[in-house]
């Protein structure tokens, strides 16, 4: 069990951390929050341990790659915006829809 930083799309909170078996920086996936499930983007590896939740679901294995990663971070810190909207800002409408499907936890 490792523990990831996930940017949540659209959303102007800072990165939060989450349990999984094998998601990886780069990928597309499906985490809680509070009552809701909301794409988000595995940035890398995170050191906080305490009252975590798991990925819900990898929607895609490598979404974004390092190099563009790395430029959208270095986009979220010089314009002072939180990553997960530069993410998303980033990212085509047509590519995630809106209303996110009804997802099977993953073990």
């Amino acid at each position: 069990m490792e523990v990831v930083t996930v940017a949540i799309l659209g959303q102007r909170s800072p990165p939060l951390s989450y349990l999984t078996d094998s998601a990886r920086s780069g990928d597309l996936v499906l985490v809680p929050i509070r009552d809701r499930i909301a794409y988000g983007v595995v940035l890398g590896l995170s050191s906080k341990t305490y009252g975590l939740k798991r990925i819900k679901r990898i929607v895609l294995r490598r979404f974004l790659n390092e190099d563009l990663l790395k430029t959208l971070n270095w986009l979220s810190k010089y314009y002072l915006a939180p990553i997960g909207d530069v993410i998303r800002t980033a990212v085509p409408k047509v590519i995630l829809p809106e209303q996110i499907p009804e997802v099977a936890s993953v073990r």
